[in-house]
Order: structure tokens, then sequence, then C-alpha cells
């Protein structure tokens, strides 16, 4: 399993003038079934296959983002969310 939609050690930021947190959409390329969603080790969501995850980032530094798929695989990455 694969998370796409944003290159590992990636930098976000809200949109220049919003005041929207940054987002983003992923997806869990190779996972079949559920799929759930965790960030900072925290629940954050749930999906089907490779069906997208939508994330409104909170919290500034560095996020850790973790899909776990039903057959016990798993895939993680780390963005840096900026103000």
């Amino acid at each position: 399993m694969q998370i796409d939609g944003v290159a590992p050690g990636a930098t976000l930021r809200r949109a220049p003038g919003s005041d929207k947190a940054a987002q983003l959409a992923l997806r869990a390329l190779g996972a079949h079934g559920r799929v759930l969603w965790l960030v900072n080790g925290r629940l954050e969501g749930e999906t089907e296959n490779a069906r997208p995850f939508q994330h409104e980032f909170g919290q500034v530094g560095v996020q850790t983002i973790t899909a776990m798929g039903s057959g016990g695989n798993y895939a993680q990455i780390e963005v840096r969310v900026l103000r």
C-alpha cells in the first residue's frame, strides 16, 4: 500500500488570503477493503479501497499520516504544516 496525494516530507500551508487550514485529499493505493486513516496516531477517517480521504490540518508542525488496511498492511508519511 502507498499513500498518494502528497510527497513525503512536503510542506503545506493554507491558500493565500484564506482563513481555512491546509487541506489534502489522499488515497491509499493498493488498498483492498476498509482503510483507517490516522493523523498523529488519532483516528480521523475511514474509506474503502482507494477512495479519497479528505483532511483539514488544524495543527501546525510535523504531522504523521498513517493509512491502515483491513489486512494489516499500512503506509505512513510525514508532512510539515505551516500557518
